[in-house]
Formats: structure tokens, C-alpha cells, sequence
């Protein structure tokens, strides 16, 4: 059997109807509407694309697998069940050595994060197998470490920094940045990377405590907004003491948690979504469990977005945010659940 010709994807061809809709809400706080339909402040311009990368879930395990698309998990898929002795073994291996067809990255977690501070994940960055290889990819061989994360918690926020190794070539070539989750808020604020002077919110826009779906949405700060990096000790890496978001009273530490979603929190730029889906019952080796929405603005679209030599730096940096988010957010969906067994 021979397979389909490859045809890339164009435009938003690989989003659902209700992605593809435009037009602000009347109200961008409204937990009716699925936060992917909220198009309120998303870049605008004739450079800008709209990606969608999936994450899939390994079987039995929280590790967990990106790709640049829903068609390059399908094609992944049918590419690992190619002999090397088919018809299609040279069609196949020249398209992942374009690396496409193949996965973009792995978060491999600790089994005792969820116990305390210290080491949270290990991120790989897969690379497309070398031309004349004569081998289709291999997830062992064709990898790198491409960040590392430690978890620290606190009374008043928790903190997860990520060391950054851009190039597989000089692994000793690293930077780091931070997310502080707040404890009571539906926050996450991020510090400044990349020698950007940008600072970057994750907001919790979606909450169901016993549901394993929720959405946070990545907006880029105006310069007059309040964050809870705003005069970070850049030494410590802790947060200042007089910071009105984080250290507001001392009854703060006494307060539930708030999911209500002000309008101080968001700003007039949203840059993308991760977008936890809800659980399927099925067997197999792995499945899609959410999806990370990123709106960029790019002047060249020679490489093909379906292929993984397309994504750029600061979306990989993305990427391995959701990876934590999703991991933390499902720790807590798994915490609030067996809490209401044992009752």
C-alpha cells in the first residue's frame, strides 16, 4: 500500500470552525464561552500566523509529547508502523529528515515534584534524523536537552525556573527566567528573557475543579500594568516585599483562592492559549490532551510550518511553559479529586 502524497497544511486549514471565528465577545470575562473563541486583543497584521501545537500524553505515564500540528501527529503515527524494506521507507525517511512527521518535543517529569521543591522536568528538543542516515527518526537518537526546570513553593507564590540550552552544538550555552504562579490569584506572571524588556502574563481563564480541562491565556503586559515581577531581586529571584499583587496584607495568607478573572489582570494583547482538552477513554499509546495556540508575527514563511525546523526559539520557550502548566494544573485537578474520594 502506498501512502498519500504529502501535501502541507495553509493558513488555519487545521483548526476546528469555532477556532477560526473572529470578533471580540461582549464580555471577555464570560466563563460561558470556551476561552479559544475569545479573539479580544489578539495581534493583528499582515506578517502574523496563527500556530497550533498539540501535546499528547504517553500511555501510562505523565511524560508527555509535542508536535507542530494535529496532521503531524497522524503522520507520526503511520510513519512508525513504515518496514524498511517498503515502498514508502525512502518517501517516509526523506520527509522527517525535512522533519516532518516526527515530534517536536518531550517533557519528562519527576516522579517526586509533586512532593516538594527541587527538580520539576526535563525538556528534550528532537532533531530531524541526519540526510543519509538510511533510518527513519529514532526518539532516543535524535535528541537534545533543550531546558531543565526546578519547582520552589511558597506561602505567597510559587516559582519554576527554567534553564534554557538553545543550541544542541554548545549545550554550555544557557539563560534561565522564572514563572511565579500566585497562591490565591489566577496569575502567573513571567520574568524577562531573551534580552527582552516584555513582560508576559499567563491568566487561568477556565476553572473546573473536578475536570481534567482548563485554559490559560498568554497576554503581553502594557507598560502601565502592575506585575509580580516589578522589582525583582534578580539575585534571589525573589519578588519585592512591597509588591501591592503578591504582598497586599497579611490576611491574604487566610483567603480561598479567587477564580475571577478582573480586568487588571489582562491586557490589550493576547499572544496565544493552552488549552487542555477533556479525557478520552481509550487504549492507546498515546493521546492528544491539549493544544497551545500561538499567534506570531513572522516576515518569511519559507520552511514549512509543519516541520520542525520551523519553530523558532521564543516558541519553543512557549512551549515549555504549557508543558509545566499543564503538568501543574493536572497535579491539582488529581489533588482535588482524591480529595473528594477519601471524603
Amino acid at each position: 500500500m502506498s501512502l498519500p502524497p504529502y501535501e502541507s497544511s495553509k493558513g488555519n486549514e487545521g483548526y476546528l470552525d469555532d477556532v477560526k471565528k473572529s470578533g471580540p465577545p461582549d464580555d471577555v470575562k464570560s466563563s460561558g464561552l470556551p476561552a479559544y473563541d475569545l479573539e479580544y486583543g489578539l495581534p493583528e497584521g499582515p506578517n502574523f500566523i496563527r500556530r497550533e501545537f498539540i501535546f499528547c500524553n504517553m500511555h501510562w505515564t505523565t511524560d508527555t509529547l509535542a508536535f507542530t500540528s494535529s496532521d503531524s501527529v497522524t503522520k507520526y503515527k503511520s510513519f512508525k508502523k513504515v518496514p524498511a524494506d517498503s515502498d514508502n521507507f525512502k518517501h517516509v525517511s526523506n520527509l522527517q529528515q525535512q522533519g516532518i512527521g516526527m515530534p517536536l518535543m518531550e517533557a519528562v517529569f519527576s516522579w517526586t515534584h509533586s512532593f516538594g521543591n527541587g527538580k520539576f522536568a526535563t525538556i528534550y528538543k528532537y532533531l530531524p534524523p541526519s540526510p543519509g542516515s538510511g533510518r527513519l527518526f529514532d526518539k532516543k537518537r535524535d535528541r537534545y536537552k533543550f531546558c531543565s526546570v526546578r519547582k520552589k513553593a511558597g506561602p505567597h507564590y510559587s516559582r519554576y525556573t527554567f534553564t534554557i540550552s538553545p543550541k544542541p552544538e554548545n549545550p554550555s550555552e544557557t539563560f534561565e527566567f522564572s514563572i511565579f504562579f500566585h497562591s490565591k490569584l489566577p496569575i502567573a506572571d513571567v520574568t524577562k528573557c531573551e534580552n527582552s524588556d516584555q513582560r508576559y502574563r499567563w491568566v487561568h481563564s477556565e476553572y473546573h475543579a473536578l475536570m481534567s480541562n482548563f485554559t490559560y491565556s498568554l497576554y503581553a503586559l502594557d507598560e502601565h500594568q502592575t506585575s509580580m515581577i516589578d522589582n525583582i531581586d534578580a539575585g534571589s529571584q525573589k519578588l519585592d516585599k512591597k509588591n501591592p499583587l503578591v504582598y497586599s496584607s497579611l490576611g491574604q495568607l487566610f483567603k480561598f483562592e479567587s477564580t475571577t478573572i478582573k480586568d487588571e489582570y489582562l491586557s490589550s494583547v493576547k499572544s496565544g492559549e493552552l488549552i487542555h482538552l477533556k479525557e478520552k477513554i481509550m487504549i492507546t499509546s498515546y493521546q492528544e490532551t491539549a493544544k497551545l495556540l500561538l499567534h506570531i508575527e513572522r516576515n518569511s514563511h519559507s520552511t514549512d510550518l509543519e516541520s520542525v525546523n520551523s519553530v523558532e526559539l521564543h516558541e519553543l520557550i512557549n512551549m515549555c511553559m504549557s508543558f509545566v502548566i499543564k503538568r501543574r494544573e493536572e497535579l491539582r485537578i488529581e489533588s482535588a479529586i482524591a480529595t473528594v474520594s477519601s471524603a
